[in-house]
């Protein structure tokens, strides 16, 4: 109840659409018996004169720490680190501990919207490592960080792209797919169902427009499958010469605190394999997802589907409201991707971009600048630096 009264207190300090747009697609979702009271008792609650910095504390009293109070009484850390501040469930009760204890908390690896557009609210960790100013803005404004506390370090995750990772060639990677390496390649990177539910037929619609020669060159079809997402729902495409399956995810056993469709790995092989896909395709297909972004690292078309199935869906449940996203402005505002809001949209975009690839590459630039800050796969290096200058100056916490 505490976390649900912070994210609805963080809605109505910000005011941030993407947040009422999750806030208000779960309602319609999840309708049951009660929820008008509950939604009324909480909106009252939020209004209180009670600030998020003291929910947060009522949060951390009742957050059971147990698991990890041992550990800190033991090895007495000087600093923890997470990955997302908080915003995975699983770290939230060891950001807690961290706090009882004392211990200085540093979240290193959040994702581009995880400060802007998500209902649920990071922690008020003490140290922030981001991507790029946008997000050390919106740490500041938002969630009430020092600035002098948030790095900006460049996109960790992106890093393999630039420097660790041997990328196949074009020609392997599609004789892999058992595809032409002297055909056009159109990937079309799928969503999880809870997502959009009818990724099935936008497939069925590229299918159609390939094998009918609507996109004027005899182009191949990747649907590569979300990890989260069910490649049964897509096998019947798949034909050996026009379009192709893949799910490339190794799933793992699931840890405590982690739900079955998080529990996967791309594996060092699988990183390589997408940077691959996205390298060597000739235009990608996605759902407003980190892919544009990673896609254009690779100065790779892309094209963004911003329909549905039903016309009439409200905002919030429709896939349109995802370019409504604070995040996901400067995807809109650079043109870096065009985006199809019908199905005929879609086809004339794909083809247009395999006659013209070098459409939109300025936009694409300008997107990477703006996301990514450092291209030079450093990331890594620039937030061990930010932990260790943070660890200099916070020596001696247990004493």
């Amino acid at each position: 109840m505490v976390d649900s009264i912070l994210s609805e207190r963080f809605l109505l300090e910000s005011g941030l659409r993407a947040v009422k747009l999750q806030r208000d697609r779960a309602r319609m979702l999840e309708a049951w018996r009660g929820r008008r009271t509950l939604v009324a008792l909480k909106a009252a609650v939020c209004r209180l004169p009670v600030s998020r910095a003291t929910w947060f504390r009522v949060a951390g009293r009742v957050t059971d720490v147990a698991a990890w109070r041992g550990l800190f009484q033991t090895y007495r850390p000087s600093l923890v680190v997470t990955a997302t501040a908080g915003f995975l469930p699983v770290e939230m009760p060891l950001i807690y501990a961290a706090k009882r204890f004392g211990t200085p908390q540093m979240g290193i690896d959040l994702g581009w919207d995880n400060l802007s557009s998500k209902y649920h609210t990071v922690l008020p960790v003490d140290y922030l490592a981001v991507w790029n100013e946008t997000m050390r803005e919106e740490a500041v404004r938002y969630h009430g960080f020092p600035a002098d506390r948030v790095e900006v370090t460049g996109a960790l995750p992106f890093d393999t792209y630039f420097d660790g990772v041997q990328i196949p060639s074009r020609v392997e990677l599609l004789t892999s797919l058992g595809a032409d390496p002297a055909r056009p390649l159109v990937t079309l990177a799928t969503a999880p169902a809870q997502v959009y539910p009818t990724t099935e037929r936008v497939v069925e619609s590229l299918c159609r427009a390939i094998r009918g020669g609507e996109l004027r060159v005899d182009a191949q079809l990747l649907v590569r499958v979300h990890p989260r997402d069910n490649v049964e729902l897509y096998t019947r495409f798949h034909d050996g010469r026009q379009v192709f399956v893949e799910k490339p995810f190794r799933q793992l056993d699931r840890s405590r605190g982690l739900s079955d469709l998080d529990a996967f790995t791309p594996g060092t092989h699988g990183r390589a394999r997408l940077a691959a896909t996205l390298a060597h395709s000739d235009v990608v297909v996605n759902f407003a997802s980190t892919t544009t972004v990673e896609a254009a690292l690779f100065d790779t078309p892309v094209v963004n589907i911003g329909f549905d199935d039903s016309t009439d869906l409200p905002l919030p449940l429709s896939i349109g409201r995802y370019y409504h996203y604070e995040h996901y402005r400067p995807v809109v505002e650079t043109g870096a991707a065009r985006i199809a809001e019908s199905v005929d949209d879609l086809v004339q975009a794909v083809r247009g971009y395999l006659a013209n690839p070098d459409a939109d590459a300025a936009g694409r630039r300008e997107l990477v600048n703006r996301c990514c800050t450092h291209t030079d796969g450093l990331a890594g290096v620039r937030a061990a630096r930010w932990v260790l200058n943070t660890l200099s100056n916070t020596a001696g916490t247990w004493s």
